[in-house]
């Protein structure tokens, strides 16, 4: 099978070995024309070669390239350039078959297989197999460690990724107090909306599975912004009398001129009606948090007014029902009494929305419900 990418086979130590060699060339005849031109092309590596009873030890690094114009090469230059094409056919000369060759295993990529290496440097040694060791894979043995017979190689194959989780901050409820509200009434200032934080991960994986993470970055997607709720503080006014007609004298041929009418009943404060709401939620299974929805959504139909009536469609009383008179089902004092509107408007929330939140949201979306 081919290898790809970071995985790709590397040239074998022959080859690598061959590829060092000292080139020499002198162009141009007119000493005044004449570039002499030198190159000395080198591995950044060393190899120690055994052969017989002696070692020789070849250590070369870098490429240079220097260019030395006008004068012709010097009968000097001349001897070194042929020593050097010398020391290049000794090198040459010299076979891969005079190092010790070991077989050992190597586990990679799923398999296990016996490779014939020399015994050099276990980097050397995969090399020379075409096995690659990438930068995020790890080894059982040490890569400089020599090439031993049996010696069992385990190469992990390491990779990276990337990853985010967010963080959530749930907002809060504060309570504001307004001298324009009646005591026991809220109204609600500003809706909450929960803290959104992202933190992006640097992920390290081995054959797979998680091994670590590094936080590159923290970025706020939404601010966290508290609820805030008004709560009244005036005081409410107190009811007027209601003054009665005074009876007839018996006997009497004249009579009296009638009372006068009692004035229309006054709304019941918004506070008033909002407590007896609250008092009923529970006969409906839900809990507080529905009333802070309903407090809103009849806020925005009616103010809380259960004498509200819309000029424009008739529609009547806390809950607006539209026409009023469907109010009847719950109490023939429905055009009075708050208890039996917040009544008839929390059965038609529920049949028709499951939930004052629900019906809010439909208010919202549509500006009815």
């Amino acid at each position: 099978m081919t290898k790809s990418g970071r995985h790709a086979a590397k040239p074998t130590l022959a080859a690598r070995l061959k590829e060092r060699s000292y080139q020499f060339r002198a162009t141009g005849h007119h000493p005044a024309a004449a570039t002499f031109r030198r190159k000395v092309l080198t591995v950044a590596s060393a190899a120690t070669l055994i052969a017989g009873s002696g070692a020789f030890a070849a250590t070369q690094t870098g490429l240079f390239t220097t260019e030395e114009p006008a004068a012709a090469p010097s009968s000097a230059a001349v001897v070194d350039g042929r020593d050097a094409i010398a020391a290049s056919r000794d090198l040459e000369r010299l076979s891969l078959d005079a190092i010790e060759r070991v077989d050992i295993t190597v586990t990679a990529d799923g398999e296990t297989a016996t490779h014939n290496v020399p015994a050099l440097s276990l980097a050397e040694a995969l090399a020379d197999a075409g096995i690659v060791v990438g930068m995020f894979d790890t080894v059982n043995i040490p890569l400089s460690q020599t090439a031993a017979e049996g010696m069992d190689v385990v190469i992990t194959r390491g990779n990276s990724g990337m990853a985010s989780d967010e963080d959530v901050t749930e907002f809060e409820t504060i309570e504001k107090q307004d001298p324009n509200l009646f005591k026991g009434e809220t109204k609600v200032e500003s809706e909450g909306q929960n803290g959104i934080t992202r933190t992006t991960y640097r992920v390290e994986l081995n054959e797979g599975e998680e091994t670590g993470r590094t936080a590159l970055a923290t970025v706020v997607v939404q601010e966290k912004q508290d609820r805030v709720v008004l709560v009244g503080t005036k005081e409410k006014p107190k009811p007027q009398p209601v003054v009665a007609a005074a009876p007839r004298e018996s006997g009497s041929t004249t009579s009296r001129q009638p009372a006068p009418a009692a004035p229309p009943a006054a709304p019941v404060p918004a506070g008033s009606a909002q407590d007896i709401a609250r008092g009923m939620l529970g006969s409906y299974g839900w809990g507080g948090d529905q009333m802070s929805c309903l407090s809103t959504l009849w806020h925005r139909e009616s103010g809380w007014n259960h004498l509200a009536r819309n000029p424009s469609s008739g529609a009547y009383g806390i809950p607006q029902a539209l026409p009023g008179h469907k109010m009847a089902t719950a109490g023939a004092d429905w055009r009075t009494n708050p208890a039996t509107q917040i009544r008839w408007g929390l059965t038609y929330i529920q049949g028709r929305y499951g939930s004052p939140c629900a019906a809010l949201n439909h208010s919202y979306a549509r500006g009815w419900y």
